[in-house]
């Protein structure tokens, strides 16, 4: 099996997807994050490392967000990696599913534990009460945080941008994410495809 470098868009795409794999119980990989969602602009300052990934022999694999339109977001990123993926669509994942709109956020709100999810009900009601105030209410990163912090013990609470950071959040702890989550079958299936 060839050794494999995924590249994701940032820090928090790394560290879910490192703790998961970790989760898995498979090879250890290199992660490299490409710093931002704007493929021109990551492309090009991460060409380098595109470039011995290839020269080293390594398989090339992607995992980025769909954002708000799957289908052409495949095809713009498949178009822009073709000379670093050489098995099409297949090195290439789309979060939330690989087949919906989305990004990391929607799957990790997804792994919210069922008798959890009131706590998303209550996050909306307050940005909802923001907005009609004029404001800017919490969009789904805010959201994701938010509960990490409420999850927080109290001597976690006073380093809180370390414990509920999304580069640094800890993904480990069965109560507050749900590893075992039937929403995390795509991404485990195209991991342990390539990683296995």
């Amino acid at each position: 099996m060839s050794v494999v470098r995924l590249f994701v868009e940032g820090k928090a795409d790394r560290n879910f997807i490192s703790q998961y794999v970790k989760s898995l119980d498979l090879d250890e990989i290199e992660i490299e994050p490409l710093g931002g969602r704007d493929l021109s602009n990551f492309i090009a300052n991460k060409e380098a490392q595109f470039d011995t990934a290839l020269a080293d022999d390594m398989t090339v694999l992607v995992v980025l967000d769909a954002d708000d339109d799957w289908e052409s977001r495949k095809e713009l990123v498949f178009n822009f990696l073709r000379p670093y993926v050489k098995n099409n669509f297949e090195q290439v994942f789309l979060f939330p599913d690989d087949q919906s709109n989305g990004c990391l956020e929607d799957l990790l709100l997804d792994l919210i534990p069922k008798e959890k999810r009131a706590i998303l009900n209550c996050l909306k009601s307050a940005s909802d009460c923001v907005e009609q105030i004029g404001f800017r209410g919490m969009d789904k990163k805010d959201n994701v945080y938010q509960y990490v912090s409420s999850q927080l013990t109290g001597a976690q609470m006073g380093n809180r941008s370390k414990h509920a950071n999304e580069s640094r959040r800890s993904y480990s702890d069965s109560t507050v994410w749900n590893l075992k989550s039937e929403a995390l079958q795509p991404l485990k299936a195209f991991l342990k495809k390539h990683l296995a």
